[in-house]
C-alpha cells in the first residue's frame, strides 16, 4: 500500500528552455520537430528505408503522411512509399529543386477535355 505524498513531484515545466529558432536538427522525429520540409532525405525509423519526400496529406482525423521516393526502381520507374510523420526522422534537410525552365509542362491546369457532339436523333417518319 503507498503512502500519501511519496510520489515525486512533478518537474518544473515552466523552467524548460525555449527551443532554438530556426529549422530542427537533423536526427529528430517528427514528435520532436514541427514539419518536415519537401525534399529532404528522410528515413523510417522502423524499416531504414531512406529517400525524398515528395509529398505530404493531412488527412480528416489527424493523421499526416508523407510520400517518401526511394532510390529503388520498379520497371524504371521509382518507388514511393507513404509513411505516417511518427515514423520519418530527417536526415538531411534540404530546399526541393525546381526547374526554373517555365515553358515546361507541369500537369498543372489545363483546357477542359474536347467530346464529340452528341448524337443527333433522326425522326422516325
Amino acid at each position: 500500500m503507498k503512502k500519501k505524498g511519496s510520489n515525486p513531484p512533478p518537474p518544473d515545466i515552466a523552467n524548460k528552455p525555449e527551443p532554438p529558432p530556426g529549422p530542427p536538427p537533423i536526427g529528430l522525429t517528427i514528435k520532436e520537430q514541427k514539419m518536415i520540409r519537401l525534399g529532404s532525405k528522410v528515413k523510417d525509423v522502423y524499416s531504414g528505408i531512406e529517400g525524398i519526400a515528395i509529398g505530404r496529406t493531412d488527412w480528416l482525423y489527424g493523421c499526416t503522411r508523407y510520400g517518401v521516393e526511394t532510390s529503388e526502381k520498379k520497371d524504371g520507374v521509382p518507388i514511393t512509399i507513404w509513411f505516417d510523420e511518427q515514423r520519418l526522422s530527417i536526415v538531411t534537410e534540404e530546399k526541393p529543386k525546381v526547374s526554373e525552365d517555365n515553358t515546361a509542362t507541369s500537369g498543372g491546369p489545363k483546357d477542359d477535355p474536347s467530346r464529340n457532339p452528341d448524337p443527333v436523333r433522326r425522326s422516325r417518319g
